[in-house]
C-alpha cells in the first residue's frame, strides 16, 4: 500500500507513525492552512481528522475535502480498513 493521507492534528505524536509503518506516506498538520497547502501539494491524499481537532475546524476542512474523521478510540487498523473502502483511485477534491 502505497497511499499518500494528510494526517490534521492538534497534538503529537498520533496514529501518525503507525500509520506510516503500514506503508502510508503521511503529512502530518497542525493547523487548517498546513491541511488545504498539503491538499494543493498531494491531491490525491485522503484527509484524516483526529479526534483533537475542534469541530469548527474540522467543519472547515471537511467543506472544502473528503475527510475521515476518527474518534478518540481509533485506531491505525481501524483507519487502514476505513481507507481501503475509498478504493485506490480516490481523490480528494
Amino acid at each position: 500500500m502505497h497511499r499518500a493521507v494528510i494526517y490534521f492534528t492538534r497534538k503529537l505524536p498520533s496514529l501518525s507513525e503507525e500509520l506510516s509503518q503500514a506503508g502510508l506516506q503521511v503529512y502530518e498538520a497542525v493547523a487548517i492552512s498546513e491541511v488545504f497547502y498539503l491538499a494543493e501539494q498531494h491531491p490525491n491524499a485522503q484527509v484524516i481528522v483526529d479526534h483533537t481537532v475542534e469541530d469548527r475546524a474540522a467543519h472547515e476542512v471537511a467543506q472544502h475535502h473528503i475527510t475521515l474523521g476518527l474518534t478518540r478510540e481509533a485506531t491505525a487498523a481501524g483507519v487502514l480498513w476505513e481507507l481501503s473502502s475509498f478504493g485506490d483511485d480516490a481523490t480528494v477534491h
